[in-house]
């Protein structure tokens, strides 16, 4: 028994190479069709959803501005009114500088500042689109009365009015 081997040159050239491009096969039309359409419904609930947020929740057009002292440190402020599903609330700390702001939509709403159990200030206000910021300064201590919407005095000067 023989077996016969047969060499091949190692050089061949181009001539004697045979190329043949690989089989073309198409892709089959259900499972593109089915790609295609899915990914149009994506894009049209996607869009569909994104306006219709767009057109039904409301831009907050008006700010609510506390400020305090670090007396206050650790005391939750609480914002709460109809427009709000919940109550927003923050903490004074050293870091938010003593001064939070509460981004809201025009109505009514009332300010709580609390720190344990205990109420320090309470204070209702009213936003309008005509009347769009409210700002609170929180007394230097707390306990000393209620915020007042404006400074007593700029810089905690004391002022000596005529007579007294």
């Amino acid at each position: 028994m023989s077996v016969a081997v047969t060499r091949r040159p190692i050089f061949m050239s181009n001539a004697e190479l045979e190329f043949s491009p690989p089989p073309a096969h198409r892709p089959r039309a259900v499972p593109v069709k089915l790609a295609v359409v899915g990914t149009f419904l994506i894009f049209v609930s996607c869009t569909g959803w994104l306006v219709l947020r767009g057109l039904t929740v409301r831009v907050p057009e008006a700010v609510m501005i506390t400020r305090a002292s670090p007396p206050w440190e650790g005391s939750i402020v609480s914002v709460d009114g109809i427009n709000l599903p919940r109550p927003t609330t923050a903490v004074f700390d050293k870091r938010s500088k003593y001064s939070l702001s509460f981004h809201l939509t025009p109505g009514d709403y009332t300010l709580t500042v609390k720190r344990g159990t205990q109420q320090l200030a309470y204070y209702p206000f009213k936003l309008s689109k005509r009347e769009n910021r409210a700002v609170f300064y929180l007394p230097d201590t707390p306990g000393e009365g209620t915020p007042t919407t404006q400074p007593d005095a700029p810089f905690n000067m004391n002022i000596a009015l005529p007579g007294e």
